[in-house]
């Protein structure tokens, strides 16, 4: 089993792989985060396997820590 976060700041993106990854019988969303404090919170919580995260969202300041 994969666990995955999903991070984008647009909901419908959310929503839309939500659907698709909850299909996959490997595959785990542990989580959907439409910011960063919320991306920080559920990642340390969740310690999923893979974030699918848009790299393109207002306020880096939290990706650009850990790059």
């Amino acid at each position: 089993m994969i666990n995955v976060l999903i991070a984008d700041d647009n909901v419908h993106i959310c929503e839309s792989l939500f659907n698709v990854l909850t299909k996959e019988k490997d595959l785990k969303v542990t989580g959907v985060a439409h910011n960063w404090k919320d991306i920080e919170e559920q990642y340390f919580e969740t310690q999923p396997d893979l974030v699918l995260l848009d790299l393109k969202m207002p306020e880096k300041k939290w990706f650009t820590n850990y790059q």
